[in-house]
């Protein structure tokens, strides 16, 4: 009796393994073809509010420098005791650059002795030398109304017949307004109007100071 009822248990229990056997078999079959689910990759998608900062950064364009090159000729008047002195002889003539709202300025003029100071006589050749700072106001679309101030100095060399060559330096001060009309977006006719004034650093503060007025006439481009 239990000789087959342990027969039996063997029989099953042989049926069993036999089975998870196949069933393993399967699985290890079907697991290589097993899709694999792939997780989506994260993008990196801006927020409204950097999308705003982009476009307020596109829509921003960065200001160009200008560099304006120009000359000029005018006409100098004297004033103070230098006018009894002297009178005009050579136009005040220059060359300027400007780039933004700086200005550099070489110029040059001559005076000689009036004629109350024969015998007596000499000629002055003057060489200011200025840095002056510039606004550009534009009152149309092809006309610029220019105020500006300028600092520097001043040598002066003075031959005469009655001493030796004289030698002189000045500090200079020189406000000015310029009135610029456009010919084309980069050639401009300017009209120039400024006050000289120098300070000779021999003499004391206030004494001998030099004053003119310059009136003139110059052309620039803007590049």
């Amino acid at each position: 009796m239990y000789r087959y009822k342990f027969l039996s248990f063997s029989i099953l229990l042989v049926i069993f393994c036999s089975n998870v056997n196949i069933f393993a078999e399967t699985l290890y079959e079907i697991e290589p073809f097993k899709m694999n689910k792939k997780e989506p990759k994260s993008k990196n998608i801006p927020s409204t509010d950097d999308i705003r900062i982009i476009n307020i950064r596109e829509d921003i364009q960065k200001e160009k420098s200008h560099f304006v090159l120009g000359v000029q000729g005018g006409y100098l008047l004297m004033f103070s005791f230098i006018k009894n002195q002297s009178r005009f002889w050579i136009p005040y003539l220059s060359v300027t650059t400007k780039i933004n709202f700086i200005e550099f300025e070489l110029g040059y003029f001559g005076i000689k002795s009036s004629k109350n100071m024969l015998p007596n006589e000499h000629v002055s050749h003057g060489f200011p030398l200025i840095v002056s700072m510039v606004l550009d106001l534009k009152l149309t679309k092809s006309i610029f109304f220019s105020p500006k101030l300028g600092l520097g100095g001043m040598f002066m060399l003075t031959y005469s017949n009655y001493r030796d060559t004289n030698y002189s330096s000045f500090a200079v001060l020189k406000p000015g307004l310029d009135f610029s009309f456009g010919l084309t977006d980069n050639f401009f006719i300017d009209i120039r109007n400024s006050f000289l004034i120098a300070q000779d650093l021999n003499k004391k503060f206030n004494k001998k100071v030099q004053y003119y007025y310059i009136s003139g006439l110059g052309i620039s481009y803007k590049f």
